[in-house]
């Protein structure tokens, strides 16, 4: 071979070997092109699986021992592929609202299982009579640990929550509750516990049967030092959450952001609106109606939808432009107009895929009071109207992210 085809070789050798380097460098359209742009999370039996879109591949995540299975595996929660859920669930009624009275925490870190014991605590669960200058009512107490949990974004801590009922005064308000409310985080391993909020709060009406507690409502995304929270209420006339609470994790407190909402069901991506439905005063079969659209900046609500009924739940599409309402089938309204732009029947939201793709559920199984299953699974194209079927049957839907 000549000089001259020497080097043309030695260049052509140079321009293949970048142009593979190229491909497979961060953010080259070959990585764009297998980058997930939604996972969802199912559970069949014992086992918890990952499927991503487009791909359509299932990979079985965990499974679960069965000494440490949860009552409902759609109530494990899932974020990054990691785990954090409590066996059995064994619950005690709070004047209304439900406590866990069972002492452990399982997590899943993507190699090893963790159990975390939790600590014991006191609430009082019945009352006696008002004895005292001070009115006080006598409490008689039950042991409690927890009340609700979550997992964060990047799937590397958990959170959770007890609510425990101290004092009740027979006053003017027609009895004043006194409950202390605590948060902790830990790593899945359950080390580096800390407490992140040790408040007291009041509520008044007791005696007319109503009560208060906190709950968890949502680990933020776009900040991941906030948890969202809501007050969560039970009376003679009407049951729900109101209120919208958010807890800075760092300096240990929280400051409440609208104090006019009533049950969130929806985050935008990032996290500037949420959706909301407004509770009906003694209505027991449909107790939501309507959804609202709150700018959490300026506190400026409007209602975008007034005459769906039982809300079950308002995703926001990822570009925030579209707003899809689970409520006897699927509604999708503009965000900015609540403009309806279709109706899907017989259907239950499960997430947005991207956005101009949903993925619902069919033909509904409730499996005797425990977990709901979904006979069948679609991939609904917005602008064409059609639907694509999923191999996946009678599966349990436990969550979705969407990138």
């Amino acid at each position: 071979m000549t000089k001259k085809g020497h080097l043309v070789a030695i260049l052509t050798l140079f321009i293949v070997v970048l142009i593979v380097f190229s491909a497979s460098d961060g953010g080259s359209v070959g990585d764009e092109v297998k980058r997930p742009s939604a996972c969802l999370y199912y559970a069949s039996d014992n086992k918890v699986y990952k499927l991503c879109f487009p791909a359509q591949v299932s990979t079985l995540i965990y499974a679960i021992p069965k000494h440490a299975l949860p009552k409902e595996m759609s109530s494990i929660k899932i974020r990054s592929g990691k785990m954090v859920w409590m066996p059995g669930e064994k619950t005690l009624t709070v004047f209304g609202i439900p406590a866990y009275v069972e002492g452990d925490l399982y997590t899943w870190d993507g190699t090893n299982m963790h159990r975390i014991k939790l600590e014991k605590y006191q609430t009082a669960t019945s009352v006696g009579g008002v004895t005292g200058a001070n009115k006080e009512a006598e409490l008689f107490f039950s042991d409690i640990y927890i009340n609700n949990f979550l997992i964060s974004p990047d799937g590397e801590q958990i959170a959770w929550n007890i609510n425990r009922l101290t004092k009740v005064i027979d006053d003017v308000n027609g009895g004043t509750s006194f409950v202390s409310h605590d948060v902790k985080v830990a790593s899945l391993a359950g080390q580096n516990k800390k407490n992140v909020l040790k408040e007291q709060f009041t509520a008044g009406s007791f005696f007319a049967d109503h009560f208060e507690n906190r709950q968890l409502l949502y680990w933020s995304e776009s900040n991941p030092d906030r948890i969202f929270l809501n007050t969560y209420f039970d009376s003679q006339l009407e049951y729900g959450s109101k209120h919208l609470y958010a807890l800075d994790l760092k300096n240990k407190r929280i400051n409440l952001i609208n104090k006019k909402i009533e049950k969130v069901i929806g985050f935008s991506s990032d996290e500037r609106m949420i959706a909301s439905t407004t509770c009906c005063e003694g209505d027991t079969d449909y107790p939501y109606i309507g959804v609202t659209i709150t700018d959490l900046s300026s506190g400026k609500s409007r209602i975008i939808d007034d005459r769906s009924y039982g809300n079950d739940n308002a995703i926001f599409s990822p570009s925030d432009d579209l707003i899809a309402i689970t409520s006897n089938g699927i509604t999708i309204r503009k965000v900015d107009t609540g403009e309806e732009i279709t109706k899907i029947n017989k259907a239950h939201l499960i997430g947005w895929i991207d956005n101009d793709h949903l993925l619902i559920g069919r033909k509904f199984k409730n499996m005797k009071g425990k977990d709901f299953k979904y006979g069948e699974l679609f991939i609904y194209d917005l602008k064409s109207a059609k639907e694509e079927m999923l191999s996946l049957k009678n599966v349990i839907i436990i969550s979705m992210e969407t990138y």
